[in-house]
């Protein structure tokens, strides 16, 4: 089954990989999957069609097989296999013959050419004519105008280990062996140097490198391949040595579009169901932004496995990767990772014990499997007990509450119109951020991406993947309560408006910001200004002019007085008590289509000291229906919300027990 795609924003390459790119490709839904794909038989299987990125022997174009790709795979990337100082003697003959009729070979101390793997022999990458053959190979030989980029392979920071006979190498064709640091640092400038005219010569198509990360490598690449990940020569080889290159270091260097890929892979025994160490690389790649790929190992890149993970659309990235053991420290080291996405998470235990983790406030689905049914067994679990060195990929059962404010860790139930709870409640919940703080999640750019908005003491953030973009204070530093908080596109601009409204303790003033955090109005009292009880906020289009207005409701200590305003501030109506007007508890207003015949209705809850009562009213505040979302003894008030949970094209009635 192939997955469903979305976009591209960045490319990552673990072959298995701090903190943590932004931009990239259009992006597609996770997990990203890519084939480094050479075989011996020289046959493009049809099943390549799955995977999301392709490396590809150079001398492999297939027209037939590339067009039905880029029609399969819109976002789709392949890569051109390529040699950057070396030759086989089997393959690319042209090159061979050519490094062997100019004698471009790179020599050991005795005047023999080197075979640095079985018919694979260094060329000296000095040689200012290589570097220009090999750049117009790739130019003008392969269709490059069919790929997307290139690959070069075996990229070395350090060739004195290709030595085994100890006699040296000679790097400047004197007929002497040269010092080992000589012969390094000449050969690290020589594929800096070839790095930096392929750039010059094939524009901005994608250059991936496949081998080291010296600083003097990047600055004319895209990304990097981390093979056979935790790649054992990067650092001491262990796993943050790789994941600090992956998500913090290389992406601080290469240019855009960034590329990364993650390689695990079976370490040359080609057992398929090696499933731990696939799924410790592939949940390591969904940390980052990059592609995953798993295969034999390094001395066969020809396989085709396809694995129950690869199918779980997981959407679009909710944020970074943080360690659950040490949740306010960002850096990279052993611990229990996770990453949301919209439809999923995924876990990497990356210590050397078991680990055993509660999800206090949130429940998963284990995914239903026909491979590793040990582990992917298809269960609901609100625990994880994750072997060392293993990964997880976990299903959200949909509870994710988006442009609506809620108080994170608050209880909801969920209802249609008519008052019937549809589906189990749940704990409204954001991990990565602090226990009964404000959030409101909603792609209030238009990217195509979810922002959070998170209210801190009276102060509004806002994050998108995680990373604090901008932040800004609705009363300036006079008000530190919670603060009601609507989103809307209230000017038909493309983008939404934020809307806040003082809580508790504050005037009932209603402001409307850019999605920035910029004021658009000075705002507007919706009450009294003497009142101290704040005031809730809605959006809704109120005479289907295609211009939003604004549902204000007293809060604590007024009375259940619905208003409807103009964003600027001008009253519509008079407006209606949804209770009894004598009731001091105010109200919490919610909007939404929850009858799915196309006009929004308002939804009401009593506050403070009223019964957990939930009432429905059309536009021109005529009651429609009435409920008890709890037991009728509650007295704590509650708040109420609307959001299409189900995903069937109506609108469900939240309501929450934490008063507002």
């Amino acid at each position: 089954m192939q997955k469903k795609k979305i976009m591209k924003i960045s490319l990552v390459i673990i072959l298995t990989g701090i903190f943590f790119p932004l931009f990239l490709f259009a992006q597609t839904d996770y997990p990203k999957l890519a084939n480094y794909y050479l075989p011996v038989s020289g046959r493009l299987e049809p099943d390549l069609m799955k995977w999301d990125l392709l490396i590809l022997p150079a001398d492999l174009y297939n027209k037939n097989f590339f067009d039905e790709f880029r029609q399969k795979n819109k976002d789709g990337v392949i890569l051109a296999y390529i040699y950057p100082a070396q030759a086989h003697n089997q393959t690319k003959v042209y090159l061979y013959q050519a490094a062997d009729g100019n004698n471009w070979w790179l020599f050991n101390g005795q005047g023999e050419k080197m075979e640095i793997w079985p018919h694979v022999f260094a060329v000296n990458v000095t040689n200012g004519d290589w570097r220009d053959y090999n750049i117009g190979y790739v130019k003008n030989r392969i269709n490059l105008d069919k790929w997307d980029g290139i690959m070069y392979d075996i990229v070395d920071a350090s060739i004195t280990h290709y030595d085994k006979n100890g006699v040296g190498i000679d790097i400047n064709n004197d007929g002497r062996a040269d010092s080992g640091d000589y012969v390094n640092q000449k050969w690290r400038d020589g594929m800096a140097e070839l790095f930096s005219q392929t750039r010059d010569e094939i524009g901005d198509k994608i250059i991936l490198i496949n081998g080291n990360s010296l600083d003097a490598y990047q600055p004319d690449i895209n990304g990097r391949m981390l093979e056979t990940f935790p790649t054992p020569w990067e650092g001491n080889g262990s796993w943050e040595a790789s994941m600090v290159e992956y998500l913090d270091r290389l992406p601080k260097k290469n240019i855009e579009p960034q590329i990364y890929i993650i390689n695990a892979n079976t370490k040359n025994s080609g057992k398929m169901d090696s499933y731990r160490e696939m799924r410790f690389g592939l949940a390591s790649s969904l940390l980052g932004n990059g592609y995953f790929s798993f295969d034999h190992g390094d001395q066969s890149h020809s396989q085709v496995w396809w694995y129950d993970e690869y199918d779980q659309g997981l959407g679009k990235a909710r944020g970074q990767a943080y360690n659950l053991l040490d949740k306010n420290n960002p850096s990279i080291k052993p611990g229990l990772w996770r990453r949301d996405f919209e439809y999923g998470l995924a876990l990497v235990n990356s210590t050397d014990k078991p680990q055993t983790y509660v999800f206090s406030k949130e429940e998963f689905e284990k995914i239903n499997g026909q491979q590793d049914r040990r582990v992917n067994d298809g269960s609901k679990i609100n625990y994880i007990q994750l072997a060392a060195k293993d990964g997880i990929v976990l299903r959200k059962i949909n509870n994710e509450i988006i442009n609506n404010g809620f108080n994170n860790g608050s209880f909801v139930r969920v209802f249609n119109e008519g008052g019937e709870q549809v589906k189990n409640g749940f704990f409204a919940y954001k991990d990565d951020y602090a226990g009964n703080v404000q959030i409101l999640n909603s792609d209030i750019d238009n990217d195509g991406d979810m922002e959070t908005l998170v209210n801190g003491s009276g102060v509004i953030s806002i994050y998108d993947q995680g990373v604090k973009i901008s932040q800004f204070s609705p009363y300036e530093n006079r008000f530190k309560g919670e603060i009601s908080l609507a989103v809307s596109d209230l000017n038909n601009d493309g983008t939404k408006e934020i809307i806040t409204g003082a809580g508790r303790g504050g005037g009932p003033q209603v402001r409307v910001f850019t999605k920035d955090g910029r004021p658009l109005i000075g705002g507007f009292f919706a009450y009294g200004q003497d009142f101290r009880g704040g005031v809730n906020v809605a959006v809704m289009d109120l005479n289907n002019d295609g211009i939003k207005e604004i549902i204000t409701g007293a809060g604590p200590g007024g009375g259940p007085h619905v208003r409807v305003f103009t964003k600027d501030g001008r009253p519509l109506t008079g407006g209606f008590f949804a209770y009894d007007k004598n009731f001091r508890g105010g109200v919490s207003v919610a909007t939404g289509n929850i009858d799915g015949q196309g006009d929004t209705e308002i939804i009401t809850g009593a506050g403070p000291g009223g019964g957990p009562q939930v009432k429905i009213f059309s536009k021109d505040g005529r009651a429609l229906n009435q409920f008890f979302a709890y037991e009728e003894e509650m007295m704590t008030g509650i708040k109420v919300m609307s959001d299409d949970i189900n995903n069937d094209k109506i609108d469900e009635i939240l309501v929450s027990t934490i008063s507002f």
